[in-house]
């Protein structure tokens, strides 16, 4: 259930990350992306977060495999 929930924060963190860059065209996506992504380490589910390395892989091979 962590790793669901860790997920669906990320794919938000993701969503927001690309809503801002839409409102605000002066800073690129990219900026936005590494910004979010440096503040959610301050959220309290991911002080003691471990990425998966298989998890990782299972997402990018389905990736290009579609």
């Amino acid at each position: 259930m962590e790793l669901t929930i860790t997920l669906l924060l990320i794919i938000f963190a993701v969503f927001a990350s690309n809503l801002a860059a839409a409102k605000v065209k002066v800073i690129p996506a990219a900026f936005w992306e590494i910004d979010i992504g440096l503040l959610l380490p301050f959220i309290p589910w991911f002080h003691d977060f471990e990425m998966i390395p298989e998890v990782f892989f299972v997402c990018y091979y389905f990736s290009f495999n579609v």
